[in-house]
């Protein structure tokens, strides 16, 4: 069953079973308010009835004939029935409802009433001078009956009326809300790999649900169209630069291979195949750990790490293998308590990602002082490293994350392009950002932002 469908049922259902209760509650209240209308008069009747039989002899001519005249307005089938309980007399023929019981109850509580089925009976206690009597009146609530008959009749005419509308509102009303929803699901089956450039259109202006649903679904479509194609660009790339060393190899092989070489050649043609085997062996191990960083779960192996303890032990490890490198670390901003200074995070691939950025500023810096400047603020670290290398241009820098992207001033330098779109991928993970501001000529300015978090 469709959605809409099973929307229309539902609240078609809904709706009528409320009617439903609101017509049998007022059908209820009606009858025991009619109920109770008419054992009042059949009350009335029955003191009247008391009052006009057994005390006859005691009334004044007026009176006894005002009581006649209100009492000769009878109900309908109206019988009245006087017993004797004083002495021991016959009783009259009762009817069916008046029963030992009823009879007992008048003579204990001196009233007593009945009511079924539009049959009703009441029975008072009234002492006179003749005696000690049970009066008890019965009818049938005619008016009753019929008033509770047109009154179903038009409760059943109102909930037939009422459901027709209401179910053809509800399948109208599930169509109009739904109706966009499944012209929107048509056009999304049509969206598939090969046309990821069509998007679903925004027709309403309002910020409801179905818009922001179409603008949650195009901006799906924009990262999964960029994404596909930063896959395929990156497989290119990759394609390109292992083909590169690996013709290298091959090339070297087939040389060697053609004729006969002195043992100076087959050396040099080793030492350029090492070469290139080395190079391929790096491009591999640094495309392994960019696919590693893209890794599920990052923060299930986040533990506490101090940002300057961990600056420290890098700037210290590429020191030791190049003691010619020059660094600066400003820790004048930074607090004076050590708690401060801990942040949740995944430690070695932060690591990875600090070497990267240090690695670079060092190698474009070729060998001028690099200042690292870290700094504690409110809800994030913030960690810059300045190089004084040949700065970025403009054009360059929207692209230095995207993989095997060099910049064309720092071409000369060695390098696969892979280091910076890793550290992107990892100060992702840790849901941080970075930062580039670069001048030509005048070095460049990396700003990596981690959150104070705990967990």
């Amino acid at each position: 069953m469709k959605l809409r469908n099973k929307i229309a049922l539902t609240f078609s259902l809904l709706s009528s079973g409320l009617l439903f209760v609101i017509c049998t509650f007022f059908y209820l209240l009606h009858a025991r308010n009619t109920r109770n209308d008419f054992l009042q008069r059949l009350t009335e009747r029955a003191e009247i009835a008391a009052r006009a039989s057994l005390e006859k002899d005691e009334l004044s001519q007026r009176i006894y004939d005002e009581i006649i005249n209100k009492h000769f307005k009878t109900l309908p089938q109206e019988r009245e029935y006087f017993i004797r309980i004083d002495k021991d007399v016959p009783r009259p023929n009762l009817p069916a409802e008046i029963t030992d019981s009823f009879l007992t109850e008048v003579a204990k509580n001196e009233s007593a009433e009945f009511y079924s089925d539009g049959k009703a009976a009441v029975g008072i206690h009234y002492d006179d001078n003749q005696g000690t009597f049970l009066v008890i009146v019965t009818a049938t609530d005619e008016d009753g009956i019929e008033a509770l008959q047109n009154l179903r009749f038009v409760f059943l005419v109102i909930s037939l009326l009422y459901i027709i509308a209401i179910i053809f509102i509800s399948f109208w009303f599930a169509r109009e809300t739904l109706g966009p929803i499944a012209r929107i699901i048509e056009k999304m089956e049509n969206i598939n790999a090969s046309n990821l450039h069509l998007r679903l259109e925004i027709k309403r202006k309002s910020q409801d649900e179905l818009s922001r649903m179409i603008h949650t679904f195009n901006s799906m479509l924009d990262r999964l169209e960029t994404s596909i194609e930063a896959q395929n660009q990156f497989i290119s790339n990759a394609s390109h630069e292992l083909k590169t060393p690996l013709t290298a190899i091959l090339g070297e092989v087939e040389l060697s291979l053609a004729k006969p070489h002195d043992q100076a050649y087959f050396r040099k043609s080793m030492e350029t195949i090492e070469e290139e085997g080395t190079r391929m062996q790096n491009i591999i191990l640094r495309l392994l750990r960019l696919a590693q960083t893209s890794g599920s779960q990052p923060e299930k192996f986040f533990a506490d790490v101090r940002i300057d303890e961990l600056l420290m032990d890098i700037l210290e490890e590429i020191h030791a293998l190049d003691p010619g490198r020059k660094y600066h670390v400003d820790f004048d901003n930074l607090p004076a308590d050590p708690q401060q200074l801990i942040i949740q995070a995944n430690r070695p691939l932060l690591r990875i990602a600090l070497t990267n950025v240090i690695e670079n500023a060092f190698k474009f810096s070729e060998n001028k002082l690099v200042t690292v400047i870290p700094k504690i603020l409110k809800d994030q670290v913030k960690i810059a490293v300045l190089d004084r290398g040949p700065g970025i241009s403009e054009e360059d820098i929207p692209y230095i994350f995207d993989p095997f992207f060099r910049a064309e001033s720092v071409r000369h330098l060695p390098g696969f392009g892979i280091g910076l779109p890793m550290v992107q991928k990892i100060v992702r993970l840790h849901d941080g950002s970075i930062e580039v501001f670069s001048n030509p000529f005048s070095g460049a300015t990396f700003t990596i932002r981690l959150p104070r978090r705990t967990f």
